[in-house]
């Protein structure tokens, strides 16, 4: 079961981390950029998703804690509340996007597969605009001008989410039907 679910993983953590160098280019890589979304996304939603579906809700939920261990540790520099509370919420609505996703929308034999990583996409993009906005308004005083900036980066952070949850869908389905390697299955039979 864990070869499966590092395996699945994989697959679509490559899936999704190649389309954000398509859109984006190798800045992806770059961990003070948010494009860096793709790497840390990528191996947590699919770790995530693959852990849930094939282990269970406590095992995913063990992987979303030391993910979110991981990389307080990886971004932080001092553990400053701001940064663990916002570690906290980016980990948190990872797990919900694909915890929906996983629960609600997708099956493996659905007719029209091909449209789930657009709801992924679309799902991603909208769980990480309120999550988005949740954490501006935390910081934001009454009637604080700062607010009007938080409002105008809000579009690519729809935009690059989207991009990152149909990576990810896409990542799903690829990884689904490519065939399970197991040990010794190349060796021929004696």
């Amino acid at each position: 079961m864990l070869r499966s679910i590092l395996q699945k993983s994989l697959v679509t953590a490559l899936v999704g981390l190649l389309a954000g160098i398509i859109i984006y280019g190798l800045p992806v890589f770059d961990i003070h950029r948010t494009t860096f979304q793709f790497v840390s996304t990528g191996i947590l939603g699919s770790l995530f998703f693959f852990t849930l579906r094939q282990a269970g809700m406590r095992h995913a939920l063990l992987v979303l804690f030391l993910f979110y261990v991981i990389m307080t540790g990886l971004l932080t520099n001092g553990y400053r509340h701001g940064m663990l509370l916002r570690d906290a919420v980016y980990v948190a609505a990872v797990g919900i996007t694909l915890f929906l996703f996983s629960s609600r929308i997708y099956r493996k034999d659905q007719p029209h597969q091909w449209i789930s990583p657009i709801i992924l996409g679309a799902l991603m993009g909208a769980v990480m605009l309120v999550a988005t906005l949740l954490l501006a308004l935390g910081r934001q005083l009454p009637g604080d001008v700062r607010l009007i900036n938080v409002f105008r980066g809000i579009g690519p952070v729809v935009v690059m989410n989207f991009i990152i949850g149909l990576g990810l869908g896409t990542g799903i389905i690829v990884s689904e039907y490519l065939p399970a390697v197991t040990p010794g299955a190349a060796e021929k039979p004696k």
